[in-house]
């Protein structure tokens, strides 16, 4: 595990920042995620899904999520990625916190491994706020600018943490925070 304390939470870019305060909120929410990163179930479920893609090739990996979006809800690799005991534990924390609409976490390859929403796929690595997450097997903590997700309905800044296991980097986790919520925060 990480030391959290050491954790260097940055913006998205570098041309723009939020004011103390909301930067106050938006650590005091990462720090809170990163306990859910801790969380048995949840590093279990990562581990897991990085033996089980550990020989997919790029080309599996992109015919495996056109598949998944296509698949229908009964199918049983989306019922444990919203189903399993994972999952479970990133419904059990949103419930405890609805300022998050939406939770997933992907395995160190970029694929959804447990969610709480319908993402609009499952394969993340191709995407720059998760690859600047990953950062090269490193990690990197950081949060997004304020945009509207589709998938959670909500004006949100996402905050991405990086999912470590003894110290390496086994997979991200990407939460959507209500603009709503941290304006009533203010």
């Amino acid at each position: 595990q990480k030391d959290t304390s050491q954790t260097t939470i940055e913006s998205v870019t570098d041309k723009r920042s939020f004011s103390p305060e909301i930067e106050h909120i938006l650590t005091e929410r990462i720090v809170t995620l990163e306990q859910v990163t801790t969380h048995p179930d949840i590093v279990s479920a990562v581990i897991a899904s990085n033996v089980e893609h550990s020989t997919m090739t790029d080309v599996d990996i992109v015919n495996m999520d056109t598949e998944l979006q296509a698949a229908s809800p009964d199918d049983a690799v989306l019922k444990e990625l919203f189903e399993g005991s994972a999952a479970t534990h990133l419904r059990v924390f949103q419930n405890n916190h609805p300022e998050f609409p939406e939770i997933f976490i992907t395995d160190r390859f970029g694929i959804n491994v447990a969610q709480t929403n319908v993402t609009s796929d499952y394969y993340q690595a191709d995407e720059d706020w998760w690859r600047e997450t990953y950062n090269a097997g490193v990690g990197k903590t950081h949060f997004g600018e304020i945009e509207y997700d589709a998938s959670a309905e909500a004006d949100s800044i996402p905050l991405y943490v990086p999912i470590y296991q003894e110290g390496q980097l086994v997979g991200v986790l990407k939460a959507i925070l209500s603009v709503s919520f941290v304006q009533s925060a203010l």
